[in-house]
């Protein structure tokens, strides 16, 4: 089960005093899974985060064509289709809306 930790390891009075604004705090963050090496993460540059991280807009482009990728190969295997070269160009585009963040959801969509 992945966890998700602040920069800071426990929510002491001083982080919970970060949060109080949304300005005061950082959206970077480490995804541990159990048994994989952690990866340091942050929130998209949009929403003030580290552009040289992965977002969670990144990892969800990447799950989805990795999905794609695993269901194509073993659909192949199965019909007995050899697939000699793959390559996937995924890309998403993140639709904001003006409305306040917390009021309505994000729109993300794939493109292939």
């Amino acid at each position: 089960m992945p966890q998700f930790l602040s920069n800071d390891s426990h929510l002491d009075r001083q982080h919970r005093r970060r949060t109080a604004s949304y300005r005061g705090y950082s959206g970077e963050h480490v995804v541990d899974v159990d048994g994989k090496p952690p990866l340091k993460a942050s929130a998209d540059p949009a929403f003030r985060g580290d552009p040289e991280l992965h977002n969670p807009e990144d990892l969800l482009v990447a799950a989805l064509s990795q999905c794609h990728m695993l269901w194509y190969l073993a659909l192949c295997s199965t019909s007995g289709i050899v697939v000699t070269a793959y390559q996937d160009d995924a890309s998403g585009d993140m639709v904001e809306t003006p409305t306040p963040v917390g009021t309505s959801p994000r729109s993300c969509s794939a493109h292939r």
